[in-house]
């Protein structure tokens, strides 16, 4: 497993299409995942810890998981199907108890829970076989 993090959000300039832009923690290896606009302006919004008058939909989760004593300990992205990365959530209760949320999470809105709830990705090797993790050039 590559242990990744939310590096921050680009724009395709050919595509005119966000990603999220996810990095090692040394920086060497970047993974773009294109996602969409919400999701992109959910990251960013978060990524600069911007406060908006009214709550997000990942803030409920948020909200949830904090009033449940809850964290969310990482967020596995353990697929890809048809250039769409899915993963898994893991969480932690209060009696250090670990359950799962479904596999079928697509990546965008586990990138924002990642950066609001202050976990790192993960990304299973399997899953990124195949797929070209750039390698920062120095």
């Amino acid at each position: 497993m590559i242990e990744m993090k939310v590096r921050g959000i680009a724009v395709d300039s050919n595509l005119k299409t966000p990603a999220v832009i996810l990095t090692d923690d040394e920086e060497k290896r970047y993974l773009p995942i294109w996602i969409g606009v919400a999701e992109a302006t959910a990251i960013f919004i978060q990524l600069n810890e911007q406060i908006l008058p009214r709550p997000m939909t990942h803030d409920l989760l948020k909200n949830i998981l904090e009033t449940l004593g809850a964290k969310v300990t990482k967020v596995l992205v353990n697929d890809i199907n048809q250039n769409t990365f899915f993963a898994r959530i893991f969480i932690e209760s209060p009696e250090r108890i670990p359950f799962l949320i479904s596999s079928i999470n697509r990546v965008g809105g586990g990138g924002v829970a990642d950066i609001g709830l202050g976990c790192h990705q993960q990304q299973r090797a399997q899953a990124l076989e195949g797929l070209q993790i750039v390698k920062r050039v120095e």
